[in-house]
């Protein structure tokens, strides 16, 4: 469990470097009268956020030793949910199910959640940040996704 925890919190950790050049980014954009990042429900804004996200999420996850396989299926468990509210939001769904208003960063968070309990075999054993190392040699290259 504890390999588990760790590993989520890392993702989470990952991610926050990526926001902030993100709102970096958007900052700098939206001074030079590229308006569309304003919003933040919008398509643009959370595309954009979710590759800034995104990038650093699955570096870290390749240094501590995990496949391209599984930096795109975590990316995957990330944007897809996000995506799913944008679409509901999108039918107008937004006005009958007030979550909906600002649920993209939660449905993210528990998509991810979702995908490493789907394969918590990869997250629950030998992911500990002292013996990175021998995770990396264990996966190698006979791991899927690698």
């Amino acid at each position: 469990m504890g390999y588990f925890l760790f590993h989520f919190a890392e993702m989470v950790v990952a991610m926050m470097p990526g926001m902030a050049v993100f709102m970096a980014f958007r900052f700098a954009l939206t001074n030079l009268g590229y308006v569309a990042l304003v919003d933040a429900s919008s398509i643009g804004f959370q595309a954009w956020m979710g590759a800034f996200m995104l990038a650093p999420m699955v570096i870290w996850m390749r240094v501590r030793g995990c496949g391209w396989r599984d930096g795109v299926e975590m990316g995957m468990g990330m944007l897809v949910p996000v995506a799913a509210i944008l679409g509901l939001r999108g039918l107008g769904l937004a006005d009958t199910l007030p979550w909906l208003a600002n649920s993209e960063h939660s449905a993210m968070l528990a998509g991810m959640l979702a995908l490493m309990l789907f394969r918590r075999e990869r997250y629950t054993s030998g992911y500990s940040f002292i013996r990175w190392p021998a995770a990396a040699a264990r996966r190698g290259s006979s791991a899927p996704g690698t």
